[in-house]
């Protein structure tokens, strides 16, 4: 008896040392790194997608760092961040491309070097990239026109200005070429555009120079959040002179959606960038992007004065 307790004792003890060693492998378990690389982290548009990447991050067991240059123009020290998350062992790189064509090159060396590279919102020009998450924006650069037709109401001719970022940024110039692809179909409609950095001042004097340049404008049309918000001090203060001006804009936060329900913006082309973050990491996790069609394009609203206090509306502008 003596003896088959000391048997029975001393298996009980492997097996607790087998389910030990079991549950110690688990727990140390490496998590996936996943390094995602922004234009910028101060705008509403990026910290909610920052917060969709988290939330993601959270539910599928990642380990996530978040990283960006100062602003929306510096693709040099973006190609830094990149080469940087490489040499901290990153498994998978979630890049916004500030530039298509300069960081072609670091995201070739980055997968050369193991690491999985996926954008979000805007693209690179490589074939190492695995796939895409975030907006169609041919077709958001549509929206705009169309909601740039509504509000012209037939006017001829129309003159429209354009205000957007730097010409290498794949987005941005998907978006232009949607708005004029979509007026060739309409006539007697007159476009010029003016390029300006990533900072709401320089939007603006952008927005005034063209205004001064050609006075027959009467709608503007700004690409980005950044934009959008110079527009937004253009509207509610014209140039001497000018009168009946009207903007569609792009991104929503608590200023472009308080001058929508002033009225002094006429439109917002509003893109899903919780959704945008918190794909993107899903599918880092999972591999999906390899498997199917490595493109996944998220929802695009355009939102007006009529519809901002829908109920479907408001979860759109206010996702948390």
């Amino acid at each position: 008896m003596r003896f088959k307790r000391l048997v029975s004792v001393f298996l009980s003890f492997c097996i607790l040392l087998s389910l030990a060693g079991c549950n110690q492998n688990y727990i140390s378990e490496k998590k996936p790194i996943v390094h995602m690389i922004l234009k910028s982290q101060s705008s509403d548009f990026f910290t909610q997608m920052k917060s969709g990447a988290q939330t993601a991050a959270n539910e599928f067991g990642a380990e996530i760092h978040f990283e960006a240059p100062e602003n929306e123009d510096d693709y040099r020290t973006q190609n830094a961040l990149i080469k940087r998350a490489v040499v901290q062992n990153a498994d998978v790189i979630l890049l916004s491309a500030i530039d298509e064509n300069q960081s072609a090159e670091v995201v070739e060396d980055a997968q050369k070097s193991g690491v999985r590279v996926i954008t979000v919102d805007s693209g690179v020009k490589s074939d190492a990239v695995e796939g895409f998450i975030g907006t169609d924006s041919e077709k958001a650069g549509k929206a705009a026109a169309k909601a740039a037709l509504k509000i012209a109401n037939d006017q001829e001719p129309l003159y429209i200005g354009l205000v957007t970022f730097r010409e290498g940024t794949e987005n941005g110039r998907q978006r232009e070429n949607g708005f004029r692809e979509f007026m060739k179909t309409h006539k007697n409609v007159h476009i010029f555009c003016v390029r300006a950095d990533n900072t709401i001042d320089l939007a603006e004097d952008a927005a005034r120079t063209l205004l001064k340049e050609h006075p027959n404008i009467r709608i503007l049309v700004g690409f980005n959040e950044w934009m959008t918000l110079g527009l937004g001090n253009v509207l509610e203060n014209p140039p001497k002179g000018i009168s009946d001006l009207h903007g569609v804009g792009f991104d929503c936060n608590v200023r472009s959606i308080s001058l929508v329900e002033r009225g002094k913006m006429d439109a917002l082309i509003v893109q899903s960038p919780f959704a945008m973050g918190y794909l993107s990491v899903k599918n880092a996790m999972h591999s999906e992007l390899s498997k199917k069609n490595n493109t996944i394009y998220t929802d695009v609203t355009t939102v007006t004065r009529d519809n901002l206090f829908d109920s479907d509306i408001q979860k759109i502008l206010f996702p948390f």
